[in-house]
């Protein structure tokens, strides 16, 4: 291999004037030509690799976890103000997580052997089923045919009774989606007809509601079927009622003013109204008394915990976007592609020995571990609980029976558990403390 210096040949600067080269059957030469390569997309022939980026999730993040078999946590953080959660179904998510090894690539590589906790975590199938901490909860679905998973400990806001009225619907009475939020603080707008349908990605029955040509971008009608539409008014504090389509997934949510045989009420072969009635509750009082901290997931951040490791060792965090899935749910290595950060299995005192995070802004997870960041770690609003004090049963209050319901079902497990005061919340099992004053509970 012999290299050539530059000449000059008509002008043109060349690393052999064409007079020099001579045929030789033991040779090949090459010439460098300036601004020639890489000019047609046939030039970029070869792959490289594959790009994973998300929207949703905050990356570049340090982990810093207990070894030697202790459970401890993971918690993924939205990332500009993008949703992690379902709309609709109180802090559900599609999004997981799976460890590997420090020299692997997410997306590429299996899981790390040495987790030892979720159970068969060498497994990505293990990781499918390993779903974030999550309040929701379905009571259709509580029954001895369905075995509840651990995951589900924490439990959606006590539920109301609905009645329908078929053919009619309520006027100038619904609930704007440019400002109403459901309970986690997540928007309706992904599932109004117009951003859900008006591009045509969504082909099936999800928006065979949509008016094209007559829902724009300020309408309030949302392409779902009747049972999300439920969902989302048991979700909405200001929620009294909805009318769907009887054929379509489309239905629109109300406010206050709506009443049966009232002048809002309008005939209508195509709809049906849909009441709210909400349960008694117990009369309270607020108080200025610390707010507990939000235990479990939301549309702002994602909570794993239960995660355990046989020993020291540094892994990468890969993240399923379920973004990116379409039609599907996280099922394969390959959906596991986006590198959220690295997992030091070290504990704290070596964290304070190395130098990199010395100067890096580090947050405690609630269920254990540390998370860190270089520069500054990102804001995290967690939902608002507050703290009642009761005295006697009186007549329905729907602001007392959401606060009441919000302390009770998503409070830390174990001040709920011990906590008489909950035992007049629906579908809350008996605490302790209750049990012991003979109070059954609802």
């Amino acid at each position: 291999c012999r290299l050539v210096g530059a000449a000059r040949a008509h002008g043109t600067q060349m690393d052999c004037p064409v007079g020099s080269l001579m045929e030789n059957r033991h040779y090949n030469h090459f010439s460098r030509i300036i601004g020639a390569s890489c000019t047609h997309a046939s030039d970029f022939s070869d792959q490289a690799g594959i790009l994973a980026v998300t929207r949703r999730a905050t990356t570049g993040v340090d982990y810093v976890l207990e070894p030697n078999g202790e459970e401890t946590s993971l918690e993924v953080v939205s990332a500009n103000g993008n949703s992690l959660t379902v709309a609709g179904l109180e802090g559900l998510s599609k999004d997981r997580i799976t460890i590997i090894d420090c020299h692997g690539s997410c997306g590429a590589t299996e899981p790390a052997t040495s987790v030892v906790s979720p159970a068969d975590a060498h497994d990505i199938r293990s990781w499918n089923q390993f779903w974030p901490l999550s309040q929701f909860y379905d009571p259709a679905h509580n029954d001895t045919d369905n075995v509840q998973t651990e995951a589900a400990d924490h439990f959606a806001f006590e539920g109301s009774t609905y009645t329908t009225i078929g053919r009619v619907f309520c006027s100038g009475r619904n609930l704007d989606l440019d400002v109403v939020a459901l309970i986690d603080g997540s928007s309706l707008q992904d599932e109004q007809c117009y951003n859900k349908c008006q591009d045509g990605t969504v082909t099936d029955e999800g928006c065979s509601g949509y008016y094209a040509g007559f829902d724009g971008p300020g309408s309030n009608a949302l392409c779902v079927t009747p049972t999300q539409l439920q969902a989302f008014c048991d979700s909405i504090p200001t929620c009294e009622s909805y009318d769907h389509h009887r054929t379509l997934n489309r239905g629109f949510l109300n406010g206050v003013g709506c009443e049966e045989g009232g002048e809002m009420m309008q005939s209508n072969e195509n709809y049906n109204w849909v009441r709210r009635e909400r349960a008694g509750v117990v009369e309270a009082r607020r108080l200025q008394l610390d707010v507990p901290r939000y235990s479990s997931s939301w549309s702002g951040m994602l909570r794993w915990r239960g995660i355990a490791f046989s020993g020291a060792g540094t892994y990468k965090l890969c993240f399923c976007d379920s973004e990116h899935l379409v039609g599907r749910e996280c099922m394969h290595t390959s959906d596991y592609a986006v590198e959220l950060g690295t997992v030091h299995v070290s504990g704290i005192a070596c964290l304070i020995k190395d130098t990199r995070f010395q100067r890096a802004a580090c947050v405690n997870q609630y269920h254990g571990g540390v998370r860190c960041y270089p520069d500054s770690a990102p804001a995290v609003a967690e939902p608002v609980m507050e703290v009642l004090y009761y005295s006697g049963v009186v007549q329905p209050d729907p602001e007392v029976q959401k606060v009441l319901s919000t302390w009770c079902m998503f409070g830390p497990e174990e001040q709920a558990n011990a906590d008489p005061r909950c035992q007049y919340v629906s579908s809350y099992q008996s605490t302790p403390d209750g049990a012991a004053r003979g109070v059954a509970g609802p």
